[in-house]
This record gives structure tokens, sequence and C-alpha cells, in this order.
């Protein structure tokens, strides 16, 4: 009896989330799970203080809004920023941040390094600060909420949602340029299929310009090969180029490209060194070396698995995901704010898909780094850099890679199958027509 009371209530739960997972929208599990990630977050903040709030960020918040204010100082040296600071960022971005230069007083742009948290001693300096952070929130607010399914108080709990987050907290508090980039790729990804030239038009030269920013976006433009898009490919590049070259000479001129190539190639590895060894050796002791050497290689692996799947896997939520693993997966891209761009296939996956018990795991790899996680749930020894939603870029990365490995290799069996069989069917009716002839 006891034996057939256990059976009945398994089966009971196993329909009930069957139940779950068939009827409910998977913008409502989203706005579920983010509500009580933030409920318990909180919670745990009121107990812990000031410290477990700040876990989520770099440094915990200690070294507030320096990516910002480090790239101004670099860019109050002109061309020495590419020989000098040996800086990352294309002329764009430095464009951006020069910009920006001219609201700082030159008593701070021009100060050691050593001194580059007295930025909060200059009114001008928290001005900026504060006035960059409201526009681009402002402008990713209005790009998402465009994007939304239609239901009014949904659209706008999702909206918040896709603001107050792990991710785009950590990005707002790092004042990272790469903001901008992602803002115009998501522009780009969401008006890629739009049945308006102008809007696909308008796509076209946000991709370029998100380009420009940060280079790595021109990843999405291979979509346009796959899709046989030549002419606008071309259009795209055309601009890409215009908007890469022209910027360079405020910073010495074209050859300062040549500079900052080499400055990218020097910082990777060295993002590979000193940022996933920091994670790998907090999480796994002594196994940390040989995870930063399979690292290493992975992400080449994973670029291979995204350019053969691109022409075998037909829905493009799943398409923009992997995309963003790949993109994610770049050693000097490798961080908590990368992930902010992955709204935009979860925004598509609300609106076309309904939430199985084959899609949930999806569902829930491009879900849980948005989330908020108390520092209690760290594992032990893992060092204040690591917090538990880097841990998960991580691991959703690789273990989505494999995923989609596996799909793809479905999809070419499938896909080989079916041309065989239209062979045979088109051999057996030439074969009946030729027998009709005859007769």
């Amino acid at each position: 009896m006891q034996k057939e009371s256990q059976n009945l209530k398994r089966n009971a739960l196993t329909k009930a989330m069957r139940a779950f997972f068939c009827k409910n929208n998977p913008k409502n599990l989203f706005i579920i799970l983010m509500s009580i990630s933030l409920i318990v977050f909180l919670i745990a903040g009121a107990i812990g203080g000031v410290k477990e709030l700040t876990s989520i960020f770099y440094l915990n918040a200690s070294d507030l809004f320096m990516d910002m204010f480090n790239s101004i100082r670099d860019v109050f040296q002109g061309a020495g920023v590419y020989t000098e600071r040996h800086v990352i960022y294309p002329p764009m971005a430095n464009l951006v941040y020069l910009f920006l230069s001219l609201f700082i007083p030159a008593e701070y742009g021009n100060s050691a390094f050593d001194d580059r948290a007295t930025w909060v001693n200059y009114p001008e300096c928290i001005a900026v600060a504060i006035v960059f952070s409201v526009v681009l929130i402002a402008l990713y607010s209005i790009v998402i909420y465009l994007n939304l399914p239609k239901e009014r108080f949904t659209r706008i709990l999702l909206a918040v949602f896709f603001v107050i987050n792990v991710p785009f907290a950590f990005l707002i508090e790092r004042g990272n340029i790469i903001i901008i980039s992602i803002i115009f790729t998501a522009v780009y990804m969401f008006t890629y299929s739009s049945e308006s030239k102008v809007l696909r038009e308008v796509g076209l030269v946000s991709l370029a310009f998100a380009f420009s920013i940060k280079l790595y976006p021109a990843l999405f433009g291979f979509f346009l090969i796959v899709d046989k898009r030549y002419k606008d490919a071309l259009r795209c590049s055309l601009y890409a180029l215009l908007m890469l070259a022209l910027p360079s000479f405020f910073f010495g001129g074209l050859t300062c490209l040549r500079t900052l190539a080499e400055n990218i190639i020097a910082f990777s590895k060295t993002r590979i060194d000193m940022g996933f060894e920091n994670s790998a050796n907090g999480l796994f002791g002594g196994l940390g070396n040989a995870l930063v050497l399979f690292y290493e290689n992975f992400y080449l692996f994973m670029l291979l698995t995204f350019i053969v799947g691109c022409f075998f896997i037909k829905k493009k939520w799943k398409i923009y995901m992997y995309a963003i693993m790949v993109y994610n997966v770049i050693p000097a891209l490798t961080q908590v704010y990368s992930w902010v761009l992955m709204a935009v296939p979860l925004i598509l996956f609300f609106k076309e898909e309904k939430l199985t018990v084959k899609n949930v795991f999806y569902f829930l790899i491009m879900t849980l780094p948005f989330m908020f996680y108390p520092s209690v749930l760290l594992f032990a020894k893992v060092d204040i850099y690591t917090n538990f939603n880097k841990a998960l870029v991580y691991i959703v990365t690789i273990l989505s890679c494999f995923v989609f490995l596996v799909e793809t290799i479905i999809a070419i069996v499938k896909k080989v199958k079916e041309t065989r069989a239209k062979k045979r069917e088109n051999a057996t009716i030439g074969e009946e027509q030729a027998g009709s002839i005859d007769e």
C-alpha cells in the first residue's frame, strides 16, 4: 500500500509538472523566477548587509564605473591611447569616450593610475557617470520594450526584469561601452526578418555601428551569408569599414588599427590567464590549469559548430542563442555583462514557443544567469571576483555547445535522409513515366 501511495504521488507530481510546462507561457515562468530570485536576494541583503548586496558586482563594487573612467583617462593621451595605454577598443568607441572627456576636468583626465578612483571628488565626473548610465538604460529599455509580447501588464514586468537583473546591473556598474554595442546588435537582430526594407537597412547600419564599437558583433553578420543576402552583407560590410576607419583619424590615422589588433591579441591571452584561471582555480582547485588549457581552444570548436549549425538549424531564436554563446566565449568578452544580449533570443522564444519538457532546457540556460543568487550559494573558497552568475555563464556556455552539436548532427542526418528519400521518389516517378511511354 505504501509503495502504491508513493507511485501515485510520483505520477501526480509528473502530471503536474507536464501540465505546468504545457499550459504556462515561458514569459510567465521567467517573471516568476526573476521575482523569487530578487526577493530572496533582497532578504539575504537585509540580513547580510551591504556586502551581500554588492556581491554581484566586480570586486564588490569597490572599482565603481572604472571601465568608463579608465577609458576616458586613456583618450586624454590622444594617439597614445593605442601605443602607450594599449587599449583594445576600436576608434569609434574611443571617439565616444573622447566626447565624454570634454566634460571631464583635465586634472582628473591626466591623473596617474593610482589616482583613478578619485573621480568621486569631481562633480563633473559624477554627472557624466549618471547621465551616461541613464541615457543608455533608457535606450536599451526602449529597444527591449518595443519588441516584447504585446500583453500590457506582462510586457511591463518583462521590461523591468530585463533591466533589473545581474548581468545588466553588472554592466551598468562597470560603465562598459559594450552596452552601446549590445543595444545596436539587438536592433539588428530584431529587425533582421522585418518586412520593411527601411527597418532591415536600419538593422544593417546598427550592426555596422555595433561592430565599430566592439568588433565582435561581426559574427552576427554571418546570418546574411547563410540566408544568401549577399547585397545586404556587402552594404553592411561597407558601413562597418567606414565606421571603423573614419574615427581612426582622431587617434593617429589608419596605422592605429594595426596596433589595435596587436593589443586585442595580447589582451585576449591575458584575459584567459587572469580571468578564467581565477574562476577555474577557485571552483575546481588543482583542476583549474587543465580547464584553462581546455578553454583556450574551446571557443574555436564552438565557432566551427556554429558555422555548420547555421545551415541546418532553422529556428532563429536558437541560432541567435548559440551565436551569443560563441560571442560570449571569446576570452576578452567572457564576462557576466555579455549575457545582457541573451535577452533577444529569450524574447523571440517567448513569442514563438510554448514551454515544453523538450525546450525547457534552452529556457533555463538563457534565464538562469539573469537571476539573483545570494553569496551563500557560492562554492567554497571562491575568490570575491567570481560570483555565482559568472560560474553559471561558463557552465551553460560549455553545456550548450555539446547540446547544439548533437542537434546539428541530428539535423544533418535528417537532411541527408530527406535528400535520399526525395531522390528515390524522383527515380521511382521517372521509372513509372518511362514505363508508361514504353506501353
